[in-house]
């Protein structure tokens, strides 16, 4: 990356602070889709699904940012993930942005809670790990190795999520 902009390694972490902090910026730019600094839970499309008033339209449109989120990220996680433990502060990050994930998957979880939508043979954080590990990027990356594309795994993904979290309708 540096050769490409003309310049050496060293400026690269002197303007950034490092290969984490690097990383870091880059992954901030990906995960929202621009240089704005407007974060992702104050985008409309995130906003579009706290106010959904459908469970299953609400679930879809969680899959298709899921979706987007891994088509953006995709490559900068695999190279991260590959990496775990290799580097403490990669790790710090890693740590970071999965804490950041569950605490997206825990507010998502909570749109059901507070309706009475959730199943009810687990609880809120029961259901929240389920959805911050079917959002994971690590499953993203397993599924698009085993050929899956983007439109397949937000299908299943959206399928998943519904199974996982909703209680049956009545019948």
């Amino acid at each position: 990356m540096a050769a490409t902009a003309g310049v050496s390694v060293e400026t690269v972490y002197k303007a950034f602070g490092g290969k984490a902090a690097l990383l870091k910026r880059v992954y901030d730019v990906l995960l929202v889709g621009d240089e704005e600094q407007i974060p992702l839970r104050q985008r409309p499309e995130i906003l579009a699904i706290a106010t959904e008033p459908d469970p299953r339209d609400k679930i879809a449109r969680y899959a298709g940012i899921a979706r987007t989120l891994g088509d953006r990220l995709g490559p900068v996680l695999a190279v991260l993930l590959a990496s775990r433990g290799s580097d403490p502060e990669l790790e710090d990050f890693a740590r970071t942005i999965d804490a950041e994930r569950l605490s997206g998957a825990t507010g998502f979880v909570a749109q059901f809670a507070d309706r009475g939508l959730l199943r009810t043979d687990f609880d809120r954080r029961h259901a929240s790990d389920l959805a911050w590990t079917l959002i994971s990027p690590a499953v993203y990356l397993m599924l698009q190795e085993r050929g899956w594309n983007s439109e397949q795994y937000e299908r299943w993904l959206s399928g998943a999520l519904a199974d996982a979290l909703l209680s049956a309708p009545p019948s």
